[in-house]
């Protein structure tokens, strides 16, 4: 059960990020720790928040793998 909740709690994290960097590239805009930063108010600082995200989404791409190997080599033995 407890594996469960992890797998959903990292889908919903991924879906999080994947929405943030959909918002990115079709509005221009992405969430900032105060809020939106749009493309055309700051340039450093919304590709910073984008650059960001997609490392946060590699990572838990990779630790979603790793969790689900590691499941099923503990469901195998």
């Amino acid at each position: 059960m407890l594996t469960f909740l992890v797998f959903a709690g990292m889908i919903g994290w991924l879906t999080s990020i994947a929405w943030q960097l959909r918002l990115a590239s079709t509005k221009g805009k992405i969430w900032s720790r105060n809020g939106y930063v749009t493309r055309a108010s700051n340039e450093t600082t919304f590709e910073g928040c984008v650059l960001i995200a997609w490392v946060m989404l590699a990572f838990g791409f990779a630790m979603l793998v790793f969790m689900i190997v590691a499941t099923i080599k503990e469901v195998a033995n």
